[in-house]
């Protein structure tokens, strides 16, 4: 089971059609609807990451695989085929439509928990709030204690020209730093999805995280994204995309940006209306997470391994899978072909039309 967006080199080990035209690789920081540039890029990002898949990352991991479990083991590329179903924790509020095999389920948002009441002080504060509740936290890997310094006056001088907003913001030290506004709570821990429930949350600066933009879109709280790495450009795209949120690159972050796109979407109702479609859509399945993905398992286990979700295009060659052989051979017989038209066509030409050479040879 995948808990992040599945990344394209991924659908085509488990079988799946690649459509470059239209399903973008996460380095690309772009939409299903590419422009012509866009898709040379796509193209050529895809095929990057195959050779570094074949070439580098299969080679390593085989080695250090054969390292603790011997030289029994087949390839490590064939343990990727060798699979009877593949679980996205996702769903179409999150990603872009593609062509997947039955071996591959978007399962929808697993990790909501039930609502919990909030701690009262915290509960208090939130509530206490004139025109709402905003909420800073850069996820898990990134702490709020990393950002540089410079960085951390930025949201400083932003966050002192919203009072009437109350601002909770992820701080993991436990000595707060020199200058901070007084709308501003410190606090080491949150409950981020008792926060995002709250009916006073009203934005959600974030790095974007796959969680995160996950518990976001369920609760319809709109995103100001400043992706980090890895999928967070892809996922903050797809927000932009679906007009739920703005996106800030951590390089071109500074007060007058920060502080206008904060604006847009505290004030333009359209960013609290789109996540609240995304949130329908989210939110509207026959089964919840937890009950589709047991029900999947056990369903792979009622019938050993389930090797009929399995597409046959796992075993093909890559010249079989793209008809590259029938090709070749259609090549070679429309080459042959034209050929002997040539050949008789030059043959005709000359019975008809003799060059001088032929007449002196007639003559003689």
């Amino acid at each position: 089971m995948s808990t992040i967006p599945t990344y394209i080199a991924v659908e085509s080990s488990l079988g799946n059609p690649i459509q470059l035209s239209y399903m973008p690789t996460f380095i690309l920081n772009t939409g299903d609807h590419m422009s012509l540039s866009e898709r040379i890029l796509n193209i050529y990002y895809y095929y990057f990451a195959v050779y570094i898949q074949h070439f580098y990352n299969y080679p390593l991991q085989d080695a250090v695989a054969r390292k603790h479990f011997g030289n029994d083991l087949p390839y490590v590329s064939e343990f990727e085929k060798n699979n009877s179903l593949y679980l996205l924790s996702g769903d179409l509020s999150q990603s872009y439509p593609v062509p997947r095999h039955p071996n591959t389920m978007e399962v929808g948002v697993c990790h909501i928990n039930p609502r919990k009441p909030l701690p009262e002080d915290l509960k208090q504060w939130m509530d206490g709030a004139k025109d709402g509740v905003i909420y800073f936290s850069l996820g898990s890997n990134m702490r709020g204690t990393s950002l540089r310094e410079e960085l951390r006056e930025v949201f400083i001088e932003v966050f002192e020209k919203f009072p009437n907003y109350r601002i909770i913001w992820k701080w993991e030290d436990d000595t707060p730093f020199a200058r901070k506004p007084k709308n501003v709570l410190l606090r080491k821990w949150n409950p981020q999805q008792d926060i995002l429930a709250h009916p006073k949350t009203r934005l959600f600066i974030s790095q974007t995280g796959h969680q995160s933009r996950q518990e976001a879109i369920y609760y319809g709280v709109p995103m100001l994204c400043i992706p980090l790495f890895w999928d967070q450009d892809y996922n903050a795209r797809k927000l932009v995309i679906e007009g739920a949120g703005l996106s800030i690159p951590i390089k071109e972050l500074n007060q007058k940006i920060l502080l206008e796109k904060m604006q847009r979407i505290l004030t333009d109702n359209s960013f609290k209306e789109n996540m609240l479609r995304l949130s329908s859509l989210t939110k509207d399945h026959v089964l919840n997470c937890p009950d589709k993905v047991a029900w999947w398992i056990e369903y792979v286990l009622r019938h050993n391994g389930a090797q009929h979700l399995r597409p046959a295009s796992l075993d093909l060659a890559w010249y079989q899978l793209y008809n590259v052989d029938i090709a070749a051979i259609a090549l070679v017989f429309i080459t042959g072909i034209l050929y002997l038209l040539y050949k008789i066509l030059k043959f005709l030409g000359r019975l008809i039309c003799p060059s001088r050479k032929d007449k002196k040879i007639k003559k003689r």
